[in-house]
């Protein structure tokens, strides 16, 4: 699917979880219904290890031409999990450095969720030694120690920083997102990453109470 992206840029979401994940209580349908409520130009399901509820997301939304599903899975690597993010499955590692050149040999996105958090498996410091294309710093449930220490790595590897809800429940839904300012007006997959590797981004941030959004994961 194409479309041409609005003077505000295009609203994403690139880290939401269905009941496909195990641990979310969102269903495919519902995070469609509320993301386009909310005016999402963009998602992307990453549910973990699988590709099952992004796919589905994708076929349900050909019904639809006002939100655009990118292909994602959220990967635990031997090294922390990891986000790829493209426009269709394919065969994943386990091993950081290997999903990583996979990925990057489809043109896809590479993703490091929540590297800090203490209550999730991020890559932490392996983060230095990784080929990624964007940090998550601004994820709905993390600290403010946790995006501090993001943020400074995003500085210091010169790294796009990403804003996600990582939204397991429909009220951590549009929380933190991200704004993407197109390199091309006619947007497709393609060029969505493209964009987002070369920086043309703005991330949103407001957090809910960790305490609630650890009872589902």
């Amino acid at each position: 699917m194409s479309f041409r992206a609005g003077e505000g840029g295009l609203k994403a979401d690139l880290h939401i979880h269905s009941k496909y994940s195990g641990d979310s209580l969102l269903t495919v349908e519902q995070i469609l219904t509320i993301c386009r409520r909310q005016k999402f130009d963009i998602i992307s399901i990453t549910d973990h290890n699988t590709f099952e509820g992004a796919l589905r997301a994708s076929s349900y939304a050909k019904n639809y031409n006002d939100i655009t599903i990118l292909i994602g899975i959220e990967i635990m690597t031997n090294l922390g999990e990891l986000i790829v993010i493209g426009d269709k499955p394919f065969n994943v590692s386990y091993d950081a450095y290997e999903l990583i050149d996979i990925a990057h040999s489809m043109g896809y996105l590479v993703i490091a969720p929540h590297p800090y958090d203490v209550w999730r498996k991020g890559v932490k410091d392996h983060i230095y030694n990784l080929n990624i294309d964007a940090i998550e710093v601004y994820n709905t449930s993390s600290s403010s120690r946790a995006v501090a220490r993001a943020l400074n790595v995003a500085k210091v590897l010169g790294k796009p920083v990403i804003g996600s809800s990582d939204a397991h429940t429909a009220r951590e839904l549009n929380t933190s997102y991200t704004i993407i300012h197109p390199i091309d007006n006619v947007i497709n997959v393609k060029t969505i990453i493209d964009s987002i590797k070369a920086g043309k981004i703005k991330p949103y941030f407001r957090s809910v109470s960790r305490v609630f959004s650890r009872l589902f994961r």
